[in-house]
């Protein structure tokens, strides 16, 4: 058996991904108190919040607009990491790639998709 992993598929698990790291690692883990840590995971998860139906519609403006918001994440990613030297923001580079990666396939596979019929 041949496990084929489509674009879409990965852009969808990377954005489950992000933002369940986005709500561990801000929600939980972050060293403030609660309504700050509450605040700025709203704030982090608001554009993915967004962006979810576009993505799992499977819609080409939604494998867009995740590539593009996976560079403000990688940013943010890059900023922590800098900043702070710890794992945290290694991890949301990580994944911020990954939603990149599999937004830009899956954008490939569906202009393939439309040339093809």
């Amino acid at each position: 058996m041949k496990l084929r992993l489509s674009g879409a598929l990965l852009a969808r698990i990377a954005f489950m991904l992000l933002a369940a790291w986005l709500a561990l690692w801000l929600g939980v883990l972050a060293n403030a108190p609660p309504t700050v840590r509450l605040a700025w995971a709203m704030l982090s998860l608001l554009p993915l919040a967004l962006l979810a139906p576009f993505l799992f519609r499977g819609t080409r403006a939604g494998y867009s607009w995740a590539g593009f918001l996976s560079l403000g994440y990688f940013a943010m990613g890059v900023a922590v990491t800098w900043g702070s030297r710890s794992f945290h923001g290694a991890v949301e580079i990580f994944l911020a790639i990954l939603l990149y990666l599999g937004a830009s396939a899956a954008l490939r596979e569906s202009q393939r998709i439309s040339v093809s019929r």
